[in-house]
């Protein structure tokens, strides 16, 4: 969704916040360490009522980890989890036995960071120019099983029809996060 440039929230708040940091320690390089957002609901856990206040606790960290995207610099890593042992129970990282980081992590590098960052910005000045420019299409998007429609509060007033058949979503690629970062990669150089 990110690539599209239906989710830049987090990357725009972190652009932001790099760029305050840049202007009080200009002698020094800024780093980002991830973008994370938390589900903010009240854990329910499930007990049988025979576990130990470890196991609970685990488990409570398990439904109170965080979502996101981690800088894959292992002092970065390790700063974010100071006990990070196999899966992590605080950020969305698992290390293998050699000290790697595992498949399921959800890491960029610094430079993949940077090229996020401009890709966003990039997004940011589009759409905002399309806005000046009067654009106001009705193009919602379709991808997986859902659309722009489903959820949307405008719903009622916008015009688009499902049933009219001149009107038509837009088919969004189904990308995984590699392909993603690449094609930011190859549109940034």
């Amino acid at each position: 969704a990110f690539y599209y440039g239906l989710q830049l929230q987090l990357m725009v708040y972190l652009n932001a916040a790099l760029e305050l940091e840049r202007r009080t320690k200009k002698e020094k390089p800024v780093i980002p360490a991830g973008i994370f957002y938390y589900h903010v609901e009240d854990p329910l856990l499930e007990l049988s009522g025979d576990e130990d206040p470890e196991e609970i606790r685990k488990q409570l960290l398990k439904e109170l980890k965080v979502n996101g995207l981690v800088n894959s610099r292992e002092e970065i890593v390790r700063s974010m989890d100071r006990f990070l042992n196999g899966s992590s129970s605080v950020i969305p990282v698992s290390v293998n036995k050699d000290g790697s980081l595992g498949k399921a992590s959800r890491t960029a590098t610094t430079k993949q960071f940077a090229a996020m960052s401009a890709y966003a910005e990039k997004k940011m000045q589009e759409l905002g120019s399309g806005i000046l420019e009067g654009r106001a299409e009705r193009l919602p998007y379709e991808r997986k099983n859902q659309t722009a429609c489903d959820y949307c509060i405008f719903r009622s007033v916008c015009g688009f029809d499902q049933k009219d058949k001149n009107m038509k979503f837009r088919r969004l690629e189904e990308l995984s996060a590699d392909e993603v970062l690449k094609k930011i990669e190859e549109e940034m150089k």
